[in-house]
């Protein structure tokens, strides 16, 4: 009788894991909102039996909603979430209307008025002379820093009404000095001009699918504030 010879069976293969190096939020386009996130970085590996055992080369980054489950590059965590952009048009209002004043009178009581209608349509209810004088005690680096993020943000018809907003300022008790139309915000916040810019995006927008962007902000908030 032949003797019998055990059959051993041995699975082997490769693999990619993952593991989470850090969690936040982000805006996600799938969902619609913000949502939370897990970024997770990969490794490929060899395995014997399913297990890992041998680790190989690293296969990258992607963040991941916990939501939908959706998989992004790492550049949608550079992307601001609608709480952000909340949050920017009054920051960025308030520093503009600071530093209009400042170029120019910042006790002239038809500027400071005009400044804190300004911001109170921005989205700031209940702004008033104590608010405006510590806005007006702001440096310079944290106005230019607010200036540029709600600069990003903005769609171009947001940037022309934010633009205006800040003129009336110092429009309101003479005309714009040099220094007043040097402080003007358009040279931070204004696009190159490309008039065919608006309709290839348009078209770029509906033939992916994506959905249609508000008229103020990239998520389309901040219009009760805009009055838009």
């Amino acid at each position: 009788m032949a003797r019998r010879v055990p059959i051993v069976l041995i699975i082997f293969g490769l693999r990619v894991f993952y593991r989470t190096i850090a969690q936040g939020t982000l805006y996600c386009r799938r969902c619609g909102g913000d949502r939370q996130h897990r970024r997770r970085a990969g490794r490929r590996c060899f395995t014997l039996f399913f297990i890992p055992v041998i680790p190989l080369n690293s296969v990258g980054e992607h963040v991941r909603c916990t939501t939908c489950r959706a998989r992004n590059l790492t550049d949608a965590l550079s992307q601001p979430t609608t709480a952000q952009m909340q949050a920017a048009l009054p920051a960025g209002m308030r520093a503009a209307a600071a530093a209009m004043l400042r170029s120019g009178d910042p006790a002239s009581p038809a500027a400071r008025q005009r400044a804190i209608e300004a911001v109170t349509g921005s989205g700031v209810p209940g702004s008033g002379e104590a608010a405006l004088d510590g806005d007006l005690g702001q440096s310079s680096e944290a106005i230019r820093s607010a200036l540029n993020q709600v600069g990003t943000q903005l769609t171009i018809r947001a940037r022309e009404w934010y633009l205006a907003e800040v003129i009336r300022i110092g429009l309101a008790d003479r005309p714009l000095t040099e220094s007043e139309r040097h402080a003007a915000p358009g040279h931070r916040c204004r696009p190159r001009h490309d008039p065919g810019a608006g309709d290839r995006r348009d078209r770029d927008d509906r033939a992916i699918g994506r959905p249609r962007l508000g008229p103020f902000f990239a998520h389309g908030v901040g219009r009760r504030s805009a009055g838009v």
